[in-house]
């Protein structure tokens, strides 16, 4: 009905420095914005926040949030060991809350990891929402520094089930879940109904990398949950990154296929599902930078926002598994037959003879768009099935709110080329328009962290906007959360006539 729920971070200045930071929703609607509210006034610090459209007329909201309201003079550590995961049903129907926020992770004595990075699936036919989460240990950290260390970050992949009106708890373990425990019950008391996602690579690892940021959907009775992974753990360094994605079935509840999607490792980040007419597209950065050394500090010299039809590759088991001793995956790998002329038959037969050839065909990502920063961007879809992706760019000494709509694949091609960026595939039907600029900022200002959604006739952005001092650094107190309004338009390009 053309509402929009939005969610954001702010400081709330009723509260102390250390938990200032407050998850607030807002709904647009007739044009306007409605006062922002506290998602879950507790006065307790709030981070990731996290929205997911269940599909049923509910999206749920996701944040992390401290166990409790931490003190003055709390330290990093402390503030990071105390994040969990909460959650709360929107109902779009009324445009309100339905009931309290819900606690869905806690401390306890041996589960004193930070909970972040919520996403959520639903499966309307079994009537069960998976939510995924990681979990990330940290000891001995001293400083915000010590945040990005190696040798002080662990992060697991962990999920919780919603069904029937309730979260998962402690008496929904299987006896093969706890086979092995020595003390079931005090396992069961201590993670009450957690389950550990096993996306392990090397069965047999020194070390577990770390995970930097995830996503997931859901489709035709199956869950996507995708991640990247940080090889060596220290978030300085970005090169050493892959896309990993995994499958879930809700009938059989049942993982498998840990599919490494990209290639090679390099400075990948921020995957994001979106779905558009019956083809699921994973996307996601790559950057490049100035030194090609793949420090993050480091302004991106050039990047690319790139997609792959994942949904046709499942569909047709188009994947091989790949194994080297402990190690296995499965990599968008297949053989494809192709029918030739056979040269050497008889060529005065009036039927020319046909041979098949085997191809081995490795799924590539096409490129959506280029930019300097693909590590932020936003892609959406709108009711009719038009996907637009959103991302920010330097233009002209200023930072600008840039999108592109997609033109999909022609409903009459065959199954090989629709969707799909691949060697030898026809991609001539499938392109992105050129970029349209959104925004207008004037010299030295800037648009960040994107928010969009496409309604009715409409694109509506919600961002960031500051101003930068004469030294290129932001000027924290010069920046204003903001929105933009604006009519979609193509551009039409005649060849002949």
């Amino acid at each position: 009905d053309g509402k929009i729920l939005a969610l954001f971070i702010e400081d709330n200045r009723e509260r102390s420095s250390v938990n200032k930071r407050t998850l607030y929703s807002t709904v647009y609607s007739d044009g306007r914005w409605s006062i922002p509210q506290p998602v879950d006034n507790d006065d307790t610090l709030d981070d990731y926040p996290g929205i997911s459209d269940l599909g049923d007329g509910r999206i749920l909201v996701t944040w992390s949030s401290a166990d409790r309201v931490l003190n003055d003079g709390a330290t990093v550590e402390e503030a990071a060991k105390a994040m969990n995961i909460k959650a709360r049903f929107f109902n779009k129907s009324t445009a309100q809350f339905d009931g309290e926020a819900m606690q869905v992770t806690k401390t306890t004595e041996e589960d004193y990891s930070a909970d972040t990075m919520a996403n959520a699936a639903y499966d309307a036919d079994t009537g069960r929402l998976i939510l995924y989460y990681t979990k990330t240990e940290y000891d001995g950290l001293e400083d915000v520094g010590d945040l990005t260390s190696d040798k002080k970050v662990f992060s697991a992949n962990a999920y919780m089930f919603y069904e029937n009106g309730r979260w998962s708890n402690a008496d929904d373990y299987t006896d093969e879940e706890l086979e092995g425990q020595t003390d079931k019950e005090k396992y069961k008391e201590n993670w009450y109904g957690q389950r550990f996602l096993d996306v392990r690579i090397n069965k047999n690892p020194k070390s577990t990398p770390k995970v930097t940021d995830t996503t997931s959907i859901s489709f035709n009775g199956l869950a996507l949950y995708a991640w990247t992974l940080d090889w060596d753990g220290d978030l300085d360094t970005m090169n050493d990154r892959d896309v990993f994605m995994q499958i879930y079935n809700f009938s059989q509840n049942s993982f498998t296929h840990i599919i490494r999607v990209t290639p090679e490792s390099a400075a990948y980040t921020t995957p994001k599902f979106a779905r558009s007419d019956n083809a699921t597209y994973l996307f996601f950065g790559e950057t490049k930078t100035a030194s090609g050394s793949g420090t993050e500090t480091e302004l991106a010299e050039h990047g690319a926002i790139k997609y792959l039809d994942v949904g046709d590759l499942i569909a047709n088991d188009k994947f091989t598994k790949i194994t080297d001793g402990s190690t296995a995956y499965y990599i968008f790998q297949y053989d494809r037959e192709t029918y030739v002329f056979d040269e050497s038959s008889d060529k005065t037969s009036e039927t020319p003879a046909e041979r098949v050839e085997t191809e081995t065909v490795i799924a590539e990502a096409g490129i959506a768009a280029e930019c300097d920063n693909p590590m932020e961007y936003d892609v959406k879809v709108s009711g009719d099935g038009q996907m637009y992706l959103f991302w920010t760019d330097a233009v002209d000494g200023a930072r600008q709110i840039m999108t592109a709509m997609y033109n999909g694949s022609d409903e009459n091609d065959d199954d090989e080329s629709k969707g799909e960026n691949v060697a030898g595939a026809d991609l001539t039907d499938q392109y992105w328009s050129e970029p349209i600029q959104l925004t207008s900022a004037e010299k030295g200002e800037y648009y960040s962290g994107i928010g969009a959604t496409v309604t009715g006739d409409k694109i509506v952005t919600l961002s960031a906007k500051g101003s930068y001092a004469e030294d290129g650094v932001s000027l924290a107190n010069k920046v204003s959360l903001v929105n933009n309004v604006h009519t979609p338009f193509a551009k039409v390009k005649a060849e002949s006539v």
